[in-house]
């Protein structure tokens, strides 16, 4: 191969390579867009992650409160169940002793 024809070649594959670097260029200023976005999407999804992880704590504390809630409820119903359960005796009892005066009476009148 001749000099000058050697000379073409170089000339040209140095602006093929040049062409290619250009490209190489351009597609890493693309991905390093992409990067940031993808960074900016990680920084929106961990404060998603922080706003779920407060999610669960409030959620994990109104489900204590409920669960409070019912055993205090438990606990009163329980208790006003106990007082009427003494109220009807009391009323049965009164029941029986108005019997017994009732029968009483009808003893010693007769």
């Amino acid at each position: 191969m001749p000099g000058s024809e050697y000379q073409q070649l170089i000339a040209f594959l140095g602006e093929r390579f040049e062409t290619i670097d250009r490209r190489f260029d351009a597609v890493d200023q693309r991905f390093e867009a992409i990067d940031r976005r993808f960074d900016a999407i990680d920084h929106r999804v961990a404060l998603m992650d922080r706003r779920f992880d407060t999610m669960d704590r409030r959620f994990d504390a109104n489900d204590r409160r409920f669960e409070t809630i019912d055993q205090r409820f438990d606990e009163l119903r329980g208790e006003i169940l106990g007082h009427f359960d003494e109220v009807y005796r009391r009323l049965e009892r009164l029941e029986l002793d108005a019997r017994i005066e009732d029968i009483e009476r009808r003893l010693r009148s007769s």
